[in-house]
């Protein structure tokens, strides 16, 4: 699992095991907004859906807080905050995801 603030420290981005970022305000403990695959959808009862087939690695969000960059499945996956929507895909070379599942 990975983990991101925003600047303003109001929400955080966290990137789990089945394929899915969410976003929660901090303060509440609250669910904001959940980009891409839930459980069953991880398990493939939704193949079509957007997201990571397996788990997200690394998350970043943007300065401004008004993107949010998922890594996983060899692939890195932009994603509006606002709409929960995704706005990019764009796969990575082999060997790049571990770069990132060891912080480097």
């Amino acid at each position: 699992m990975s983990v991101a603030f925003s600047r303003d420290s109001q929400y955080a981005f966290t990137g789990s095991a089945d394929g899915s970022a969410k976003m929660w305000d901090v303060n509440s403990g609250q669910e904001i907004r959940r980009f891409g695959r839930n459980w069953e959808e991880a398990q493939g009862f939704f193949p079509d859906e957007t997201g990571h087939a397996s788990g997200v690695r690394s998350i970043a969000v943007s300065p401004d807080g008004s993107v949010l960059a998922t890594v996983g499945d060899n692939a890195i996956i932009i994603w509006d905050v606002e709409t929960g929507e995704e706005a990019g895909q764009n796969e990575l070379p082999r060997g790049v995801n571990d770069r990132f599942d060891r912080g480097g």
